[in-house]
């Protein structure tokens, strides 16, 4: 028996490599002589830059850096064996699980730490930037990146905004000046990869869906829909582009939307990228018997170019049965249950999410061994 297993993290509680270490053990147990290809996946978040430098064999790059919430870290980024593409992912400089709990407020966190990084990579002679957006806590649309790349930003009175100030300046910006940007930057090739495609404003824009999972209140909130809405109209008038209408614009409080009018940037599912780099086609190619993917939470959204979405999709080219597991199965899944041979929850509904959180190693283990014994039984 031949397996793949390429499954994402369960979001603060287990990461794609642990998880897919203790699947593997598991099928190990029922079958010794099994052949197992551990792919762990990505679309965009937490452990993005890890997964695709370990399956490429490049290198970690550590810069100093500034935290979303202003202190000096020692991040990091990854460079590619072709020695100019950078993995630069937003969580190590904006991770929201990285924020105390009382600091958790996207009016003053800023992405200025991403562009010290983008920078550092560019001193180091890369001149593709591959940004993975998500698992953030700041919302300032790339105001913090583009000022720290050398972007400056003035008021209704001409007056410079100071850089690194977070979301709360961007009701304030009337005009943009680029005309000190480097050359290097502007001609970077930049590639935001993003697990959703919510526009950028309105009901199921950036601010009304994701902002309160980052400490914002409901008047921050309605502060944050008016400042995007500024931003946009001063970058339509600076660029022409209208980036509210931008598919995606609404990922990580709006990086890859103000990135893709000032400096071009393309915007890709993440889940794409990390199949790419992962080389998971030339398994696929080879032959194997079954695949085994899955996330924290699996529902309808799993669809909007979630990682068990790519991978069941790149599957199914290969005529490859795929597998899920999950934490959590959402209601009304049946156009989500059609790509998947089983999609399998593997915690109880009648325990506490910390208590489900707690026992998930064993609760995995419990249920990959049932389920692949029975689907084996089955075939």
């Amino acid at each position: 028996m031949k397996f793949l297993i390429a499954i994402d993290k369960f979001k603060e509680c287990l990461s794609a490599v642990e998880l897919t270490d203790i699947i593997s053990d598991t099928i190990y147990d029922i079958y010794p002589d099994a052949e197992i290809i551990k792919k762990p996946m990505a679309d965009g978040g937490d452990g993005f830059e890890d997964i695709i430098i370990n399956s490429t064999k490049g290198k970690h790059i550590y810069c100093p850096a500034h935290f979303c919430t202003g202190e000096i870290i020692d991040s990091r980024y990854g460079i590619l064996p072709d020695k100019k593409t950078a993995i630069i992912e937003m969580a190590q400089t904006c991770g929201l699980n990285k924020i105390p709990v009382p600091l958790r407020n996207p009016m003053n966190t800023s992405t200025f730490g991403m562009g010290e990084q983008i920078l550092n990579a560019i001193k180091h002679n890369c001149n593709n930037i591959v940004i993975g957006l998500g698992g953030a806590g700041t919302h300032d649309m790339g105001l913090g990146l583009l000022q720290a790349l050398g972007f400056k930003f003035y008021d209704n009175a001409n007056h410079l905004l100071p850089p690194a100030k977070g979301a709360k300046q961007l009701t304030q910006i009337a005009k943009i000046d680029d005309s000190n940007v480097p050359e290097a930057v502007k001609k970077c090739r930049y590639t935001i990869a993003c697990d959703v495609d919510n526009l950028l404003l309105g009901e199921k824009g950036a601010a009304r869906t994701y902002a309160p999972q980052k400490g914002a209140t409901h008047e921050m909130v309605e502060v944050l829909e008016i400042g995007a809405t500024n931003f946009a109209q001063v970058i339509k008038n600076h660029t022409g582009i209208d980036i509210t209408n931008l598919k995606g614009s609404g990922a990580a409080g709006g990086v890859g939307a103000s990135m893709t009018a000032l400096l071009n940037a393309k915007m890709q599912p993440g889940i794409d990228l990390v199949i790419k780099y992962s080389a998971i086609e030339q398994y696929l190619s080879q032959g194997i018997d079954l695949a085994i993917t899955g996330e924290g939470k699996m529902d309808n959204q799993t669809l909007n170019n979630k990682a068990p979405w790519g991978i069941a999709n790149i599957c199914a080219e290969y005529n490859v049965p795929v597998m899920a597991f999950c934490g959590r199965l959402g209601d009304n899944c049946t156009e989500l249950n059609k790509y998947f041979v089983s999609i399998n929850e593997i915690s109880p509904r009648n325990i506490s999410l910390a208590e489900a959180i707690q026992n998930t190693p064993q609760n995995l283990v419990k249920a990959v061994k049932q389920v692949v014994t029975d689907w084996q039984k089955g075939n």
